[in-house]
């Protein structure tokens, strides 16, 4: 049984089971995102959350266009810059491997 600050009575209900049940408000178990330790390193998500990042999109994507970064990934990473590549679809970096080159290089000499 648990008898907290909070005076409520919580039963185990096994020999091993945690003395903190549900009915006591003292230490309630944190679940879900709560239970993550806030002194975590720095994850990429904060790092892109933090600085700017570059987004690469294809004028004729169907699946990742700019309409679809600009709803999606841009509303997540609000640092982050959107350049769209002409004549280009869905696999950038084999399309259009100069101008992929040419908008990181432009990115990083920033």
């Amino acid at each position: 049984m648990c008898r907290g600050r909070c005076g409520t009575v919580a039963r185990r209900s096994g020999p091993t089971a945690n003395t903190r049940g549900a009915g006591c408000r003292t230490r309630p178990r944190p679940t879900g995102i709560a239970r993550l330790d806030r002194r975590r390193p720095p994850t990429v998500r904060d790092h892109l959350m933090s600085r700017g990042s570059l987004l690469l999109a294809g004028a004729n994507d169907p699946a990742l266009g700019p309409q679809a970064m600009r709803a999606t990934w841009m509303q997540w990473y609000p640092n982050a810059e959107l350049e769209v590549l002409p004549d280009t679809g869905h696999y950038a970096p084999e399309e259009s491997p100069e101008a992929v080159a040419a908008a990181v290089e432009r990115y990083l000499g920033r």
